[in-house]
C-alpha cells in the first residue's frame, strides 16, 4: 500500500498543487489495518503538508456515521484547505456524510479536496462498462 500511495502522490504532485491539511477517512472499526492512514501519510510527506489525526471520527458500527473532532477545530486556520484522503470512491456516500458533518459543525474552509487511489464503477456506469465489454470482440 505504501508503494502505491507513494507512486500516486508523486504522480499527482507533477500535475496539481495542494496546500492545506491532509485528513484521512477513518476505517471501519472491524479492520485492524488502516490502509487510508498509510495513503494519507505518504501524501502528507510528499506534498509536505500537515497530517491531522482524528479530525473525523467514525462511530463504532458498520454504518458510515462520522463525527467532527471539536478539539481540532481551534488548531486549524480557517482559510486553509482540507484534503480528505480515502482508499476508494464507490458511491460518494462517505464524502457526502463527511461534508455534512463539517457543514453542520460550521466548519467552513476555503477549499475541500477529495483524493482517492481508486474508483469503482457504480450503477449505470457499471452497466455501460459491462455492455461495452460484452460487445467488444476479442481477436
Amino acid at each position: 500500500m505504501r508503494i502505491l500511495s507513494n507512486f500516486s502522490a508523486y504522480y499527482l504532485k507533477k500535475t496539481i498543487t495542494l496546500s492545506g491539511y491532509i485528513v484521512s477517512v477513518p476505517p471501519k472499526p472491524k479492520y485492524g489495518y488502516n490502509s487510508v492512514d498509510i495513503i494519507a501519510q505518504e501524501f502528507s510527506k510528499i506534498f509536505k503538508l500537515k497530517l491531522l489525526d482524528n479530525f473525523i471520527i467514525r462511530s463504532n458500527n458498520e454504518q458510515k456515521i462520522f463525527y467532527f473532532n471539536q478539539n481540532i477545530k481551534e488548531k486549524i486556520m480557517i482559510d486553509e484547505s482540507i484534503i480528505i484522503v480515502d482508499d476508494i470512491f464507490t458511491s460518494g456516500e462517505t464524502f457526502e456524510n463527511i461534508y455534512y458533518v463539517l457543514e453542520s459543525n460550521n466548519f467552513v474552509t476555503k477549499n475541500l479536496t477529495w483524493i482517492t487511489l481508486g474508483r469503482t464503477l457504480y450503477g449505470n456506469e457499471l452497466r455501460e462498462y459491462s455492455n461495452l465489454f460484452l460487445s467488444t470482440k476479442i481477436s
